[in-house]
């Protein structure tokens, strides 16, 4: 079946957007838009799938409170010289595809480095799930085994440095039983052994 002007309307588009091809006041335009608008941090530290680096980028998403075409999204986004708009299918995902929130197996990027315009507000969207928490504290406990962590600054230094999704629930939620876990486990050790074994 055809897809009617109407299916080809959207509320959300995201694009792509090189550096070296957007003018240098691209933030200044995106804010003169007056949309909700939220610009990843530069992608550069992703991998294609044979391994070669991928071109650094920015992947920006436009929310607007009616329906527009895609001839329209292309008029308003023209003075950035970016890629073809997409319409988006789930703002949430997209959004934490930003951070690659949801890909721990993709390079991490810092929600501090997220920009947003129009009111937009990145919190709505970026929130841990109950699962994924839960998945993230099993994988901080793990390396604490792993790694024979005694000391809970190490963890969080680790974190900072290599995990930010571990350090944002560091931040938020988790430090009281991931420090206790860590002191615990550090007591365990002294004792003779986690679970009975050390080398």
């Amino acid at each position: 079946m055809a897809k009617t002007k109407e299916d080809q309307r959207s509320r959300l588009w995201v694009f792509v957007a090189y550096p070296e091809s957007l003018p240098e006041n691209w933030l200044d335009i995106i804010a003169d838009w007056h949309v909700p608008c939220c610009v990843s941090p530069l992608h550069d530290k992703d991998i294609n799938a044979n391994g070669e680096a991928k071109k650094p980028h920015y992947h920006i998403v436009l929310q607007f409170t009616g329906n527009k075409s895609y001839e329209q999204i292309m008029e308003l986004i023209a003075p950035l010289n970016c890629t073809v708009p997409q319409k988006v299918n789930s703002l949430k995902g997209q959004v934490r595809y930003f951070l690659h929130q949801d890909n721990p197996e993709k390079a991490q990027y810092l929600k501090a480095d997220l920009k947003y315009y129009g009111g937009f507000d990145p919190d709505l969207y970026l929130g841990s799930t109950e699962v994924n928490r839960h998945v993230a504290m099993r994988e901080m406990r793990q390396f604490v085994v792993d790694h024979c962590i005694e000391y809970f600054c190490d963890l969080y230094s680790y974190a900072d440095e290599h995990r930010p999704d571990w350090a944002e629930l560091l931040d938020d939620s988790c430090t009281f039983s991931i420090s206790s876990f860590v002191k615990d486990f550090r007591y365990k050790l002294r004792e003779g052994g986690f679970n009975g074994e050390r080398e």
